[in-house]
C-alpha cells in the first residue's frame, strides 16, 4: 500500500480549494532536495570526468588569490531588484570587485557596466541564456569544474576553474589547484561564490539582486519589480492567491517562489 501523507496547510482559509496545489508545490520542493543529494552529484561527476582533459588547459581560481585578498566583493545576482540597484552600482563601482552570474550579464551590459568576473556553477546547457554581446570578450570567467561546456567554451576573455567542494582532497584537485585549494559551499551561484570569496581572503561580501528566490522565475532583464503578484494580510496569515510555494520576505511578508529557488534561499 502507498504511504499515507498527512499535510497540514497553515494557509488554509474558509472556502479555499487550492490546498492540493500547495501540497504539490511543497512535495516538488522536497524532490529538489532529493535530487540535490542523490541525482545531481552523479550527473555532475560524470560531466566533470568527461571534460577533465579540456579543463586542464585553464588556470586555477587559486591564481586569483591576490586579486580577492582584502577586496570588497559584490555579487550582482539576477533578481528583479538588480534593476533598482544599477544606479547605486554605477556610483560605487570602483569600491568593489564585482562578480556577476551569467543571467545578470545582459542587464549589466545594458546599463553600461562590465563586471570584473562572470561566475558560474550550473552543470546544464546555458547556450540559450548566454548574452550575444561583444562585451563578453572583455570579462574573465570563473566557473566550477562541473560547469557545462556551453559556458566555459564561450568567448570569455579568459577562464579560471574552481574545484568541486567534495573533490578537494582528490589527486586531480591537487594537480589542478595545489594542496591548499579552496572551493565554495552552496547549491546556488551566489552562496557558493560568497563562500569561495571569503576563503580567498575577501574583506567583505555585498549581495544585490537576491530576490530571485521570490519572483516566480523572472530575472532582472524581464521582470517588473513593482508588480504585486500576491496580496497577503497580517504577515501573510490570510492567503488571497494560492497554489504556489512561498517563502518569507525581508519584511516578514510571504512571497511566491519555486522549488529550486526555495532551496537556494534556505542556504
Amino acid at each position: 500500500a502507498p504511504p499515507l501523507t498527512c499535510y497540514l496547510d497553515p494557509f488554509e482559509s474558509r472556502g479555499d480549494s487550492d490546498s492540493l496545489d500547495r501540497a504539490r508545490a511543497f512535495l516538488a520542493h522536497l524532490s529538489v532536495k532529493l535530487n540535490s543529494s542523490v541525482k545531481w552529484p552523479i550527473l555532475f561527476t560524470e560531466a566533470w570526468l568527461s571534460q577533465l582533459a579540456e579543463l586542464a588547459r585553464f588556470r586555477s581560481v587559486m591564481s586569483l588569490k591576490s586579486v580577492f585578498q582584502d577586496s570588497a566583493v559584490l555579487i550582482a545576482s539576477s533578481g528583479p531588484s538588480l534593476s533598482d540597484s544599477l544606479s547605486d552600482l554605477a556610483v560605487y563601482r570602483e569600491r568593489y570587485l564585482i562578480l556577476a552570474p551569467i543571467r545578470s550579464l545582459q542587464t549589466l551590459f545594458d546599463s553600461g557596466m562590465v563586471p570584473d568576473f562572470a561566475i558560474h556553477v550550473d552543470g546544464t546547457d546555458f547556450s540559450e541564456i548566454l548574452p550575444v554581446d561583444e562585451k563578453i570578450k572583455q570579462i574573465p570567467l570563473i566557473c566550477i569544474e562541473k560547469a557545462h561546456k556551453s559556458v566555459w567554451g564561450a568567448s570569455f576573455k579568459v577562464v579560471f576553474i574552481a574545484p568541486l567542494n567534495n573533490f578537494l582532497d582528490s589527486p586531480v584537485a591537487k594537480v589542478f589547484h595545489g594542496p591548499s585549494a579552496v572551493s565554495g559551499v552552496g547549491t546556488g551561484v551566489s552562496s557558493a561564490f560568497a563562500d569561495m570569496s571569503i576563503r580567498l581572503g575577501a574583506s567583505s561580501i555585498t549581495l544585490v539582486g537576491q530576490d530571485l528566490s521570490t519572483s516566480l522565475g523572472t530575472y532582472a532583464s524581464a521582470a517588473k519589480s513593482d508588480t504585486a503578484l500576491f496580496d497577503y494580510k497580517n504577515r501573510g496569515r490570510t492567503l488571497v492567491s494560492s497554489g504556489q510555494l512561498t517563502c518569507e520576505g525581508i519584511n516578514g511578508e510571504l512571497l511566491p517562489t519555486m522549488p529550486d529557488y526555495k532551496l537556494f534561499i534556505e542556504e
